[in-house]
């Protein structure tokens, strides 16, 4: 926002303090740009004042998580951290618990957990796993997250989830509301589509996805309710087949 930056800076000056930016437009101070992906990594480019921090590695996927990391790394650099200091920091870093969290692999199936559970943010993790997975095929296992936001999105979420190769979606965490029939996981996966499929409870969804999952398959285990349980037990049938030849 050039009014909310002009401001700033009239504030700053005022006061006599130094002020940087961050994010992906042009004018910023910490500008990233992403110049590809390699082995489950976004590769990106950070411009700052000084030059240019390149080919920096992240299991953080896409631009809203590109410019947090710039915010970061400029709030270090300004603190005395050295860049390959922050470089090393960064490249080391596996993520936190339900924001795009790696869970495992079996069978040739990798497993990621995250909490999005508004329509923005689940097509948000599938345009990501779409670049950082170019190779693989991309399958959701969707929670729905309370019955009003259900019903109140149901044709954002539905849209969302047309992105999947496949979508499993269970049913939803009621958290403190009653059922609504009008806002069912059964109702979602109709109207998501012919890839889409109602997947039941955590444990039945889990059971159904390892039979159909074949080698090279990513499955997103996606919610803000107990989905969080589906990935590893995913992993664990996956892992029985594998034993049982």
């Amino acid at each position: 926002d050039a009014e909310a930056l002009a401001l700033a800076r009239s504030v700053a000056t005022a006061r006599g303090l130094h002020i940087e930016t961050y994010g992906g437009g042009e004018g910023a101070d910490w500008r990233p740009v992403i110049v590809g992906t390699a082995e489950g990594r976004t590769c990106v480019d950070l411009y700052h004042p000084g030059g240019v921090l390149r080919d920096l590695r992240t299991v953080l996927p896409g631009y809203y998580n590109m410019n947090n990391l710039a915010g970061a790394i400029a709030a270090a650099a300004r603190a005395g951290a050295p860049l390959d200091h922050v470089r090393a920091t960064i490249e080391s870093f596996r993520g936190v618990s339900r924001r795009w969290e790696q869970k495992g692999e079996a069978g040739g199936v990798l497993v990621i957990d995250d909490y999005a559970h508004h329509p923005a943010a689940v097509r948000t993790i599938l345009q990501s796993a779409r670049e950082l997975y170019a190779d693989r095929q991309v399958w959701i296992a969707f929670q729905p997250h309370t019955y009003s936001r259900t019903r109140d999105l149901m044709h954002e979420f539905a849209e969302a989830l047309r992105l999947a190769d496949r979508a499993y979606v269970l049913d939803v965490y009621a958290a403190r509301e009653q059922p609504d029939p009008e806002a069912s996981g059964e109702r979602l996966a109709v109207l998501a589509g012919s890839a889409a499929a109602y997947a039941g409870g955590v444990e039945g969804a889990a059971t159904r996805i390892a039979a159909d999952a074949v080698p090279g398959v990513l499955v997103l285990a996606v919610g803000a309710g107990d989905v969080t349980r589906l990935g590893p037990r995913l992993l664990e049938h996956l892992r029985d087949s594998e034993a049982g030849g």
